[in-house]
């Protein structure tokens, strides 16, 4: 994932966290994070 991380700061100049879930637990799980996420994330 650091590989990732270096690639996107270097494409888009901006640094970003990466954290691995599952789709299920990202689309059905009620957990705040996630939440957060599904509400102001930006898709990659």
């Amino acid at each position: 994932m650091s590989n990732l991380r270096v690639k996107i700061l270097l494409e888009r100049n901006e640094i970003v966290s990466i954290i691995p879930v599952t789709e299920e637990d990202y689309s059905k799980r009620n957990a705040g994070f996630l939440r957060n996420i599904r509400k102001e994330g930006i898709e990659l």
